[in-house]
């Protein structure tokens, strides 16, 4: 009798491991590097703290073979910080924060942040005879780093 329980409980956890299996297949971890992208170009000249801007994920995770995060997936982040240009030498710069990933009508919180400066210094001479941006600028299909602040269960 006591075989027969045991193997009763036995076959009873066996499909309970392989769906445990599966299901750690289709999770993201927290800690996941994502490369994100700008939607539209990023410029100092109008950017305000706080300001919402839109990112969406540059490359697809995989796993096994199956998208687990697709390529053009919405990003939020927020200017986290900025600084104007001068005339005596002090480049635009402004920090972008990521905030969260769209996906499966969800927010997902993402960590981490970008910074971008001029490639323009304003004081010098030699930078006034070259053209270039004065301000501070994201472009599309530039790739930034942020990661996964929460582990993400998919459907």
């Amino acid at each position: 009798m006591r075989r027969l329980i045991a193997l009763a409980i036995c076959l009873a956890t066996v499909p309970a491991g392989q769906a445990t299996a599966a299901d750690a297949r289709r999770v993201l971890p927290a800690g996941t590097i994502i490369r994100v992208t700008p939607v539209t170009e990023i410029s100092s000249k109008r950017l305000h703290r706080d300001d919402p801007v839109a990112f969406q994920v540059a490359e697809s995770i995989y796993r096994d073979d199956t998208i687990l995060l697709a390529r053009g997936t919405p990003v939020r982040g927020v200017v986290s910080w900025r600084a104007r240009r001068n005339f005596f030498g002090k480049r635009a710069k402004f920090d972008v924060t990521f905030r969260s990933v769209t996906l499966g009508g969800r927010e997902w919180a993402l960590a981490g942040r970008a910074r971008r400066v001029s490639t323009r210094n304003e004081g010098a001479f030699g930078d006034m005879l070259v053209s270039r941006p004065p301000h501070a600028v994201m472009r599309p299909g530039e790739a930034f780093t942020a990661t996964l602040a929460e582990a993400i269960r998919l459907p």
